[in-house]
Formats: structure tokens, sequence, C-alpha cells
């Protein structure tokens, strides 16, 4: 007799204020922004068997909350993909001029010795 999660999954799965959000692995704006404008909403957990773990598949929320995230993952979807490419050269120059101050001080010990 299957368990009582089984039920409750069904149970969630025919409401039909629901809509499954299954979103591009990466696509944490739309899942995080379904959320938060949805009433009712629900994580899908399924286990991996090859992992021995739980992973989360998508979530369950009501449908304007979905159109209304998606709307605005599109709104800003050019904002956040030059944030990304900002970040993206950002962090190496970041990481040149680190190394570049930790040689000076090296070089201002090593004379001072």
């Amino acid at each position: 007799m299957p368990g009582l999660h089984w039920f409750r999954t069904r149970a969630l799965f025919a409401c039909p204020a629901l809509t499954w959000i299954s979103g591009p692995s990466g696509d944490a704006a739309l899942t995080r922004r379904a959320g938060k404008f949805s009433t009712l909403s629900a994580v899908v957990l399924k286990w991996s068997r090859a992992r021995k773990r739980y992973e989360r598949p998508g979530l369950l929320v009501e449908e304007p909350a979905r159109q209304r995230a998606e709307q605005e993952c599109l709104a800003d979807a050019e904002v956040r993909a030059r944030r990304r490419i900002r970040v993206k050269f950002h962090l190496p120059m970041k990481d040149e001029y680190s190394a570049w101050i930790r040689e000076l001080i090296d070089r201002e010990l090593a004379v001072s010795a």
C-alpha cells in the first residue's frame, strides 16, 4: 500500500489551481519569483537512486503567479544578461589585481628585510 506522501502528491497534482514549473537548469529567477507571487506552492522532490538523494525537479505554483514571474523575467532578461557578463569579466580582473597587490607587498617586504 502506498504511503501517505503518495496520497498528498496525488492531491496536489489533482488541484487545478496549481501549475507545474520545470524550467531549464539554472533558471533560479523564474522559480524564485513564481514562488514569491503564488499564495499556494509546493516543492516537488524526486528520489534519485543513482545519487541516493532527493532532487528538486520543479515547483507547483498558481497559474497567475507563473505568468507574472515569466513576464518579469522577460522584462529584465537583458539586465540580468549584462550583469552576468560584467561579473564574468570583472572577477578575473579582480583576481589579477589581487595578485598584483600581493606581488607589490612581497617586494616591499623583501626590500625592507
